[in-house]
């Protein structure tokens, strides 16, 4: 934002909202855990392959390469994880 002439005040009201906004993320999350946590293994994993099962059918590739019974093997077994920008997150030497 210096570069682009950005007041020090309103950097700091955009760092102070993002912040906010983060915050709130971290805070939503830590409840959604917690409620799936109070539930039977059954209905958290009903739960949790239903969102997989969402979120891998938004992508073309995986329902038109993939049958049924793999992607259902798949919602089951996914684990979320967020990654900072610039993180490694394969190293192609190793």
């Amino acid at each position: 934002m210096e570069s682009h002439g950005i007041s020090a005040a309103t950097q700091a009201e955009v760092k102070q909202y993002l912040d906010f906004i983060l915050e709130e993320n971290r805070a939503n999350k830590a409840q959604e855990e917690s409620m799936l946590a109070m539930l039977s293994d059954n209905l958290r994993e009903k739960i949790i392959s239903e969102i997989n099962g969402k979120i891998l059918k938004q992508e073309k590739i995986f329902s038109t390469t993939f049958g049924t019974r793999f992607l259902s093997v798949l919602y089951h077994n996914l684990i979320q994880k967020t990654y900072a920008p610039r993180e490694l997150i394969f190293d192609v030497s190793s």
